[in-house]
C-alpha cells in the first residue's frame, strides 16, 4: 500500500512531463485556461464597427479596462487580475490586430486610431464611467484616451508606458532618430535575434529556428 502511496504521483508528475514534451502547445493552453479560472476570468467577442474584439472579463463593481502592451496579448493581465476582480469588473481586450481580435482592415494602428476603437469597445459593452490602465504601448493608448475622453475615467492607471518622451532619449529613441530599424519590429529570424538582444539583460542561446 505504501508502494502505491509512493509510485502514484511519481506517475502523475511523469506523466504531466511527457505530456508537456510531446504537446507543449496543449500544456500550455490548459494551463492558461486554469490560471484564467482562478482569476475569475472568462473569454468573450463582440464586433465592434466590424471588428472582432476578444477579450477576458470577471468580478463586480466599477468597470476596470486594462490594455496591453506591444507584441502581448489579453492573458498578461490574468495574474495581475486575479487580485482585483474581487473589487472591479475587469475587462482585458485583445487590441486590434492583436491576439484574437481581428486585424484592421486599413491597417492603421496609430496610437490615436487604437484609442478610438477602444473608446467604441467600451461604448458596445455599454459602459460608461471606467477605470482604465495600460502597460507599454497600451499605457500611450490609455493616456490617450484619457486625453480625447476626459470625463469617461474614474481613474488611470499606466505601468512603464510607451510614448513618454524623457529628458534624455532613451535607447530606441535614439536608434530611431540615427535612422536605424526600429528594434521592436520584426520580419526576419535575424530581426528577431536582435528583439532579443535588445529587450532582454541576457538572452542566452537564440532558439534554432
Amino acid at each position: 500500500m505504501k508502494k502505491i502511496f509512493i509510485l502514484t504521483p511519481l506517475i502523475i508528475i511523469l506523466c504531466l512531463l511527457g505530456a508537456s514534451f510531446l504537446f507543449p502547445g496543449v500544456m500550455f493552453d490548459l494551463l492558461k485556461t486554469a490560471e484564467k479560472s482562478v482569476a475569475g476570468l472568462k473569454q468573450h467577442s463582440i464586433y465592434v464597427k466590424g471588428l472582432r474584439i476578444e477579450y477576458l472579463e470577471g468580478g463586480k463593481g466599477d468597470a476596470l479596462v486594462l490594455l496591453h502592451g506591444f507584441g502581448a496579448n489579453k492573458d498578461n493581465w490574468t495574474r495581475f487580475a486575479k487580485h482585483l476582480t474581487s473589487y472591479f469588473r475587469v475587462i482585458a481586450p485583445d487590441l486590434p490586430g492583436f491576439g484574437k481580435s481581428s486585424p484592421a482592415p486599413d491597417g492603421d494602428y496609430t496610437i490615436r486610431v487604437q484609442a478610438e476603437r477602444i473608446k467604441a469597445f467600451i461604448q458596445a459593452l455599454g459602459i460608461k464611467s471606467l477605470h482604465l490602465g495600460g502597460s507599454s504601448m497600451g499605457g500611450n493608448i490609455a493616456g490617450a484616451y484619457a486625453s480625447r475622453y476626459p470625463k469617461d475615467l474614474k481613474s488611470l492607471l499606466l505601468i512603464a508606458p510607451g510614448g513618454v518622451v524623457s529628458a534624455e532619449p532613451s535607447e530606441m529613441f535614439r536608434l530611431l532618430e540615427d535612422g536605424k530599424p526600429n528594434p521592436l519590429v520584426v520580419g526576419s529570424i535575424k530581426d528577431y535575434e536582435r528583439l532579443l538582444d535588445f529587450v532582454l539583460e541576457n538572452p542566452g542561446s537564440h532558439l534554432d529556428l
